[in-house]
């Protein structure tokens, strides 16, 4: 406990050089004294090595490039979503764009289902 103690005030410390509040007051009807919110976040990761692992699986997924990757691959299955809709409305209002659509239609969904397989999140410990 002395341990986390010491690391508890140099890591206060450390946010009060930084001008990040450690504790602040609201006045009124909801008002308090509140602790900040770097300060809420190392209590939730002593208390709960769940959070913690949580809070360092996402820093680590930044610093890795892969929280990059799922936004990339999230704009892609957007826009091929979009392109199918735009696809769909244009066979819908000419029979040769039907004709293509038979063609174009198998590939699209294809990739839109790849697109989303790869963006789909797994939670540690449950079922994938």
């Amino acid at each position: 406990m002395d341990h986390y103690c010491t690391v508890r005030d140099k890591f206060l410390a450390e946010l009060e050089k930084n001008h990040e509040s450690v504790v602040f007051t609201e006045r009124g009807v909801h008002g308090g004294t509140y602790g900040g919110k770097f300060v809420a976040y190392d209590y939730a990761a002593w208390l709960n090595p769940g959070f913690k692992y949580a809070a360092y699986k996402v820093l680590d997924d930044y610093f890795t490039g892969e929280l990059q990757h799922r936004n990339s691959l999230s704009a892609q299955l957007n826009m091929k979503c979009h392109e199918f809709d735009q696809k769909k409305d244009m066979a819908s209002f000419c029979g040769q764009g039907l004709a293509a659509w038979r063609y174009t239609k198998p590939g699209l969904i294809a990739e839109i289902n790849s697109l989303a397989n790869q963006l789909q999140i797994t939670i540690p410990g449950l079922p994938g």
